[in-house]
């Protein structure tokens, strides 16, 4: 079950001290969270799954750039039609304080779902999507690159990682679904700003499994 899921979650890199200006009350200083609260099954692939996730997020505010990646324990005997609650705290990158979020140029979060078959699978994966990701952030923003072109590399460093260490022994870990992005339009900052939380969903549809999870803003 996800439910050791906090205990278990692995933060890789230093998440550097990020100043942001305080400015008399201004909405888009207003502390936030992003929290991944659950993820059910429609449908499973054989069976029962033991699904996971695989999260990277940055954070670019005054200027900075700061990445983490949290790989979660697998959840065991997932069936059809089963939700198992998450509580994952992804924003700030702490994972345990509000920060702000002026701007959608603040953030990025980037989210796989994976079905486990052997546990040293999840952990290659870990290490090779922190790799592929985190040292390249300071980088890609001193060159000038754009947000969108930012994200567009980030994904396909991310899913290179997934696929060289999904596999080990004959015993591969199987992506279910694409790769998302969990991204906050300008209304939903300003809504949770105010005090009213917002909940968005993604769906992951493999072949043979769907799943859907659930993110607050809040």
């Amino acid at each position: 079950m996800f439910r050791t899921l906090m205990a278990t979650v692995l933060m890789l890199g230093t998440l550097s001290a990020v100043a942001v200006a305080q400015t008399g009350g201004s909405a888009s200083n207003t502390p936030l969270e992003v929290i991944i609260t659950e993820a059910s099954c429609e449908d499973s692939s054989e069976g029962s799954d033991e699904p996971y996730l695989v999260i990277f997020g940055a954070d670019f505010r005054a200027g900075g750039s700061a990445g983490r990646v949290w790989t979660t324990t697998s959840a065991s005997e997932v069936d059809d039609n089963e939700t198992r609650q998450l509580n994952l705290q992804i924003w700030s990158l702490d994972g345990e304080n509000p920060a702000p979020i002026a701007s959608e140029d603040d953030y990025i979060f980037l989210v796989a779902l994976m079905e486990e078959d052997d546990p040293d699978n999840r952990r290659a994966i870990n290490s090779r999507v922190f790799n592929a990701t985190v040292p390249e952030l300071g980088s890609y923003k001193a060159s000038g690159m754009t947000r969108d072109a930012m994200v567009k590399v980030l994904k396909e460093d991310m899913e290179d990682a997934i696929e060289k260490a999904r596999h080990r022994d004959d015993n591969e870990d199987d992506q279910i679904g694409d790769l998302f992005e969990i991204r906050f339009r300008p209304n939903q900052l300003e809504a949770a700003r105010a005090g009213n939380p917002v909940e968005v969903t993604n769906t992951f549809s493999g072949t043979n499994s769907r799943y859907s999870l659930k993110v607050k803003l809040q």
